[in-house]
């Protein structure tokens, strides 16, 4: 057996390091009996975990799972809206949202999310100011002529 530690770390002015961020273990050609011992910041977790089950990870936080060797192992985190980039055990940075290797020793995969920026809400500021102010002028200038209408009248 050989252990897979894997880490999570939050950069970037708008990283939320409170945030619980879920990944899901794929191990290739494991039987649904199959359960996997783990561990989540050093603590026993008392729920076995299967191909296809599922964690959580905050900044600063790690699980550690042992897994049998020779086995082809995914690990998928679900991006919300950051760049994300996994590290297999001192490899390069890949910018991703899943990573798949053979566990053949025990090995570390870190996870690191950014976010430098605000997200777009799909409401643009640039264009609605225009508009309020055309509403506005015209509201005004309809204002006016009543008035006129009703002081000839």
């Amino acid at each position: 057996a050989a252990e897979l530690t894997v880490t999570k770390t939050v950069t970037g002015a708008f990283g939320d390091t409170e945030h619980d961020f879920r990944f899901t273990l794929s191990v290739e050609g494991a039987d649904f009996a199959e359960r996997y011992e783990w561990s989540k910041n050093g603590e026993p977790q008392s729920v076995p975990l299967r191909s296809g089950g599922s964690f959580t990870l905050r900044h600063g936080d790690s699980v550690v799972i042992t897994l049998p060797k020779s086995m082809a192992v995914t690990v998928t985190e679900e991006n919300e809206d950051y760049q994300t980039t996994f590290a297999l055990s001192g490899e390069e940075a890949e910018t991703t949202s899943s990573k798949t290797f053979v566990i053949t020793d025990s090995q570390t995969l870190d996870v690191v999310n950014k976010r430098s920026m605000i997200l777009p809400t799909g409401i643009r500021l640039n264009a609605a100011w225009p508009a309020a102010i055309l509403l506005l002028s015209l509201g005004a200038a309809l204002l006016l002529v009543m008035r006129r209408r009703k002081t000839s009248s």
